[in-house]
């Protein structure tokens, strides 16, 4: 995947305001004056099972170096029934990537490897952001170096604490709903968004290292369509959740067992 009012921020036309901004030379942020202050609560969270000890796998240790090879282009084919056009990595100071293009436009699968300090004051600029305004949140995400800081010291806080907070606010500027998926293992985090795109997350979660798996796709047309006419959080969660229980919730299935496959 990190508050003018409620009411301008979970409007559609308020997403498309940020997509358009991002592109213009202009400042992307919220329209028509509305207050900061950031809504309450944020992501949808859904707790998690309560598994009997036998059937808890414990946590899930990824030690790959390189995020392409976690995971073969065949993998990533068969878990989607989709061709994949292209595979570029990615370095940055936060950590290494590794994107899977489709071929269909805005459809990619990204790995995603944030590692060390570097990461941990990229997830705390973005949270200090967020809890200032949606308009300070989405000019962080799409202007900040990801080599900048926030100035805190970081060096006690486990990354893994910084990631569940970064999504946690993200749920006043846009919809989330996230769960741990304790079956699958016990440091394995599930989340679905829905704003300019849409998309579900499935983070391994350490101390210094979060491997992220996403699969985003643009928005389909009639989502676009039902979510302008949400005006507020409410209403916009209530039309956003039966297309994450109908779409987004296989997607994390598939990413799920991607996960497996790569930690067999």
């Amino acid at each position: 995947m990190k508050s003018k009012s409620a009411n301008t921020l979970f409007g559609m036309f308020f997403i498309l305001t940020l997509v358009l901004s991002a592109c213009a030379p202009a400042e992307p942020g919220p329209q028509d004056g509305a207050a900061s202050e950031p809504t309450e609560p944020g992501a949808e969270v859904v707790e998690s099972p309560t598994l009997p000890a036998e059937d808890v796998p414990g946590p899930i240790v990824i030690d790959a170096a390189d995020p392409c090879t976690l995971l073969t282009e065949e993998q990533v084919e068969a878990g989607f029934s989709a061709s994949v056009a292209a595979v570029t990595p990615q370095t940055e100071n936060i950590g290494t990537e590794c994107e899977y293009d489709f071929d269909t436009e805005g459809t990619q699968l990204r790995v995603t490897f944030y590692e060390g300090a570097a990461a941990k004051q990229y997830f705390a600029v973005l949270i200090n952001a967020a809890e200032e305004s949606c308009e300070a949140f989405f000019d962080a995400l799409f202007t900040v170096g990801l080599g900048e800081g926030s100035g805190e010291d970081l060096s006690a806080t486990p990354l893994q604490d910084l990631y569940r907070q970064y999504i946690a606010v993200l749920g006043s500027c846009m919809y989330v709903h996230t769960e741990d998926r304790p079956e699958v293992g016990t440091n394995v985090n599930a989340t679905e968004t829905i704003a300019f795109n849409w998309s579900s997350n499935v983070a391994v979660l350490g101390d210094e290292r979060v491997v992220e798996l996403t699969y985003q796709e643009n928005l389909p047309a009639e989502v676009q369509e039902a979510l302008s006419g949400a005006t507020d959080k409410e209403s916009t969660y209530a039309v956003a959740g039966p297309f994450r229980e109908s779409v987004l919730a296989g997607y994390t299935e598939i990413l799920l067992g991607l996960l497996e496959e790569a930690t067999q």
